[in-house]
């Protein structure tokens, strides 16, 4: 009732709520890896930066290579589909990616919005679509393109770690827009490469399927005279978003993705 009375007017509640809030998103003190706190703004910020240095710098792979034998008996690309990756982008997919964007979202680095380029389209249009369609081509951006800003939000009231804290990128509307193009063509294929037991991310599919499924397995572990088992419940920190970029691409080279699409993919030194 004190907000809804006094927080829009010109007083001191209001100011003193706005200050309550811009302090909240100041990290003075974090605990670092060991759990020992740290103070100062400086060496807040360096436990962050290694963090996700760490979390999203490319680290000595220790892996095992993948087997391709083991990935060709499940399904991969037919010729046609292989064909239909390769078609070249139209001015009309890149419009409609760009236009598919709603004006309220945050702009990146480069400060332009995607309300800039629907209201501009008419004068700024065929070099967009010259720029991405040349990226197709040459499989590079430079680097004030593929730039992006990193933002931390708090995941719980006090965080005192940084893992609880999760990071939101904003990327420019060109880094967007190719982004769209690549997921909307990729996802016409999806459901035919992924098995059905992945319930998640694949238009269709509905992951409370694997929620019944787990149900039904586990209903009854509890009964007498079964062998023994267990159940295993992990939560991965690096999401779908870290893997390496050689795991990414030899698996859409087993998948019998072409060259062509792992050129557009891959990310290029110093970009």
């Amino acid at each position: 009732m004190e907000w809804i009375t006094h927080g829009d007017v010109n007083t001191r509640f209001f100011f003193a709520k706005a200050k309550q809030r811009k302090l909240s998103t100041y990290i003075y003190n974090i605990n670092d890896d060991q759990g020992n706190q740290v103070e100062g703004f400086e060496k807040a910020g360096n436990i962050m930066m290694q963090f996700y240095k760490k979390l999203m710098g490319k680290q000595p792979a220790l892996r095992s290579s993948l087997s391709k034998e083991v990935i060709a008996q499940g399904q991969v690309l037919s010729a046609e589909q292989q064909v239909q990756m390769c078609q070249k982008f139209t001015d009309k997919d890149i419009r409609d990616a760009i236009f598919s964007i709603p004006n309220t979202k945050s702009p990146g680095p480069d400060g332009f919005s995607s309300g800039f380029f629907k209201t501009t389209w008419s004068k700024i249009g065929p070099m967009i679509c010259s720029a991405i369609q040349s990226f197709f081509l040459i499989g590079s951006l430079p680097r004030f393109i593929s730039e992006a800003k990193l933002i931390i939000l708090p995941k719980v009231d006090h965080p005192q770690s940084a893992t609880e804290f999760r990071p939101i990128s904003y990327c420019n509307v060109l880094y967007k827009c190719i982004s769209k193009l690549l997921c909307q063509r990729i996802k016409t294929v999806l459901s035919h490469i992924i098995h059905q037991s992945q319930g998640a991310f694949v238009r269709g599919r509905e992951l409370l399927y694997n929620v019944l499924i787990c149900h039904d397995i586990v209903r009854g572990y509890q009964r007498k005279h079964i062998s023994p088992r267990y159940i295993l419940k992990m939560d991965l920190q690096k999401a779908f978003d870290s893997n390496h970029w050689e795991f990414v691409k030899e698996m859409l080279e087993f998948l019998k993705f072409l060259a062509v699409d792992l050129e557009s993919t891959q990310p290029q030194e110093g970009g």
